[in-house]
């Protein structure tokens, strides 16, 4: 592909057009045969029984979360030295998609905090650097509808985009810079996986399964992003008469 083409608006859409709802279809099946893996495949575990289950949901979505704002990070720094507009709507894309997988692991987090430390929330280092992340998403994306001219906002929510990468290390690092209940990294570490192998194939089908889902649902919105910029433009107003026609 020449960088050119790829820097095209209309190239973009006919690649979403063509293979995302394959996408969507193969992602909603390997997340079925994952929610299999984790409620009947997985063991028990011998100190929390059933309840660590929701690992296999809560772990996906709360790493999907960083590994989609650092993309947020990176396209609004692309924004930034370019000006093309397809990196700001890259980033607008993922952070939709990476909002609601933030959402998700804090939702998780507090099912799985419950019956394990025996309330919903703490004001722990991990889980209040994971809640700054949801509020930096919230407020990129609102930040986008508020300000006006588009092209002000394009401008002043990728300053903001790029300085919120500050929080990703803070949200990794946090279990080992300070005393915390969130447990300690069992799988991404230097030495041996903490985890039971019977537990991490099952976690990475799950991780899979997840951020296959979750790139199905960043090319959708990468679509509508596409239709909003491009309405005006003939070749999107042409493929949108065919499909009527069809």
């Amino acid at each position: 592909m020449h960088l050119q083409q790829g820097l095209k608006s209309q190239f973009w859409y006919d690649l979403v057009e063509r293979y995302a709802m394959m996408l969507v279809i193969g992602s909603t099946i390997l997340l079925l045969s994952s929610f299999f893996n984790s409620l009947v495949i997985a063991p028990i575990d011998f100190q929390q029984g059933d309840v660590y289950r929701i690992m296999f949901l809560h772990v996906p979505c709360a790493a999907i979360s960083l590994m989609f704002y650092a993309l947020v990070g990176a396209f609004s720094a692309g924004y930034l030295i370019t000006r093309v507009t397809l990196f700001d709507l890259f980033a607008t894309s993922f952070a939709k998609v990476g909002l609601l997988f933030t959402a998700l692991s804090l939702i998780t987090g507090a099912l799985w905090g419950k019956p394990t430390w025996g309330t919903w929330w703490v004001w722990d280092a991990r889980l209040t650097s994971q809640l700054l992340l949801f509020t930096i998403y919230y407020s990129y994306l609102s930040g986008k509808k508020i300000i006006k001219p588009i092209e002000r906002s394009r401008l002043f929510m990728s300053i903001f985009a790029v300085i919120g990468l500050i929080d990703l290390p803070i949200i990794h690092y946090s279990v080992q810079w300070w005393q915390t209940l969130h447990q300690a990294p069992s799988i991404f570490k230097f030495a041996k996986p903490s985890i039971a192998n019977e537990m991490l194939w099952v976690l990475i089908y799950a991780f899979v399964s997840f951020f296959t889902f979750a790139l199905s649902l960043f090319f959708l919105t990468l679509r509508n992003e596409l239709v909003q910029y491009c309405q005006h433009k003939r070749w999107l107003q042409e493929c949108m008469k065919s499909i009527s026609l069809s």
